[in-house]
């Protein structure tokens, strides 16, 4: 129970060390706009502006996702057909976070869940399906910080 007690202690300390570096960066409005999206919530708005830092830089959406290593690689020779698979690159961590918070994007979304259902069926794959949610997941997040307000959802739009 003390050992408990002492980590509850330090998850305290740490997240309002965690906070008062996001708020001497000017970055608190913008995670507190990162939770407004369905799924998210403060573990992974955090971590999405502690490992983006400065989410402006992105240009397009395209490279935002092989930084974490959402984006598909490619791969053919010849007339042989071609294969896509993830890259082993980019934010690890940040990745299997968006893959855990795809779970409850996917159900507090109706289109994302039948985007996901779709693409379940049409490969056959489920983790391929949750992974392109992720993708979904991250891009959202990554136009809610650049714009820096909440989320709209795209049934209510």
């Amino acid at each position: 129970m003390k050992e408990h007690a002492f980590l509850l202690e330090e998850l305290s300390h740490l997240r309002k060390l965690l906070s008062a570096a996001l708020q001497a960066e000017g970055k608190i409005q913008t995670v507190k706009h990162l939770c407004t999206i369905p799924g998210v919530g403060e573990t992974i708005a955090t971590t999405f502006m502690t490992e983006i830092f400065r989410p402006e830089r992105f240009k397009r959406a395209e490279e935002l996702c092989a930084y974490v290593g959402l984006a598909p690689v490619t791969s053919h020779s010849g007339s042989g057909k071609a294969t896509a698979r993830l890259g082993q690159v980019g934010q690890n961590y940040l990745r299997s976070i968006l893959v855990q918070g795809a779970w409850r994007f996917i159900s507090a979304e109706p289109q994302y869940h039948d985007m996901f259902i779709k693409i379940r069926t049409k490969t056959g794959l489920f983790a391929k399906g949750l992974v392109a949610l992720a993708r979904k997941l991250l891009v959202l997040l990554w136009r809610v910080a650049v714009e820096n307000r909440p989320y709209r959802s795209a049934s209510v739009q």
